[in-house]
């Protein structure tokens, strides 16, 4: 007789699937403004010298991105088994780190415009 130890409880599986549908909307979100504010980013950023609160704008903005973008990567894996259980929970642990450096990020930025 087959062990079913493995195989999760439907309450489980329900809600897997509703944080792969909310990480990916949220995903969308975050593409859309950052396509809503490319125009501005080139206008405020890109187009002028650079500067150390420039250089943090867009290490924030790109890093969190990338952050994302991994993030909703992993959490589609168990539908579409694009990487091994051991790479996926290796990437998973520095989850909380890349949430730090970037609150951190966010931190420096407001901190400066408070002291400018």
């Amino acid at each position: 007789m087959a062990s079913t130890s493995s195989i999760p409880p439907p309450k489980a599986i329900k809600e897997g699937q509703a944080i792969i549908l909310w990480s990916v909307g949220m995903f969308c979100i975050f593409g859309w403004d950052y396509f809503m504010n490319l125009l501005k980013e080139i206008k405020y950023i890109w187009k002028k010298q650079f500067s150390i609160t420039s250089g943090l704008y867009v290490a924030n903005r790109y890093f969190g991105l990338l952050q994302f973008a991994v993030g909703v990567w992993l959490f589609t894996t168990p539908i579409t088994n694009a990487v091994s259980t051991e790479t996926c929970k290796s990437i998973f642990r520095w989850q909380p780190v890349g949430a730090l450096i970037s609150t951190l990020l966010s931190q420096v930025i407001m901190g400066s415009r408070v002291y400018a």
